[in-house]
């Protein structure tokens, strides 16, 4: 349902929502979001991934698959070592 300038959405019982492809397409969401929590409003930005535009350009032993899922895995590491860091 359209709403103004923006939609409204509906959470599901895991807490998950879709974004509709228009907006998706429109502002350019991949893969990530960039989650931000506000006072009273949460803030979604788009991650582009570094990855893509490497594609075809590095030679390695490596599927781009593979060197997808190694560097997810580096990033929520250093992710989840920041934030226990902080806290």
């Amino acid at each position: 349902m359209v709403f103004g300038m923006g939609e409204i959405l509906q959470v599901d019982e895991r807490g998950r929502l879709t974004i509709p492809r228009k907006i998706r397409e429109k502002i350019g969401i991949e893969r990530r979001l960039f989650l931000e929590v506000a006072e009273d409003h949460l803030k979604l930005r788009p991650l582009k991934d570094p990855l893509a535009e490497l594609k075809g350009s590095l030679t390695s032993s490596f599927s781009f698959k593979e060197l997808r899922k190694i560097s997810e895995e580096q990033f929520v590491k250093e992710a989840v070592g920041k934030f226990r860091r902080k806290h």
